[in-house]
């Protein structure tokens, strides 16, 4: 007896069934009910009104943007609550916190010349190679223009030839003198 199916059949990546992107973007159709704050503009209104004024709010703004946001506000309560309890340190305390941050900035500074100086090496290799590259192409147009026939024997093609090498040979010298030109003003 022939078996045509398996027993237990091993799922392919056809058969998995992936969700619609727009549900990922779905309002919410009810929200819970919200406090009646002063600051959200919608004291007195009853709650069916206030879950639309939310979706009203919100609507345009993806997940992903609603997330920013979240993340921006959070970081800006923490600044302004590191402010206040910085302000209200004994003096003792708050000159040692504040010797910590010139510290920590301090560091911060010493790490971001280092990145500098590592990026100005890393151009300054890139630009090196590009120099080498360019002169072993100048040696290449050198030499095919040593290959073509005397001056006084060239045919139109030729001479039409030699022009293009010599015009293509300036423009590599030139690139060459504006990356050494790069070079000095970048160290």
């Amino acid at each position: 007896m022939t078996k045509l199916y398996d027993a237990e059949p091993v799922q392919r990546l056809v058969d998995v069934v992936l969700p619609r992107t727009s549900a990922a973007v779905m309002n919410n159709p009810v929200l819970q009910a919200l406090r009646q704050l002063d600051e959200f503009g919608w004291k007195g209104c009853t709650p069916q009104h206030r879950n639309l004024k939310m979706r009203q709010s919100f609507s345009h703004l993806s997940n992903a943007a609603l997330v920013e946001h979240i993340a921006h506000a959070k970081r800006f309560i923490m600044e302004h609550v590191r402010a206040y309890i910085d302000g209200f340190l004994p003096t003792i305390l708050r000159k040692i916190k504040y010797a910590i941050d010139k510290v920590k900035i301090i560091r911060y500074i010493i790490r971001l010349v280092a990145t500098l100086n590592y990026l100005s090496q890393l151009i300054a290799h890139e630009i090196a190679l590009a120099n080498q590259w360019a002169r072993e192409n100048l040696l290449n147009l050198e030499y095919a223009i040593n290959q073509v026939s005397p001056a006084h024997l060239r045919t139109a093609a030729e001479r039409e030839l030699v022009s293009t090498l010599n015009r293509a040979k300036s423009k590599i010298e030139q690139q060459i003198v504006e990356n050494t030109q790069m070079l000095t003003c970048l160290v």
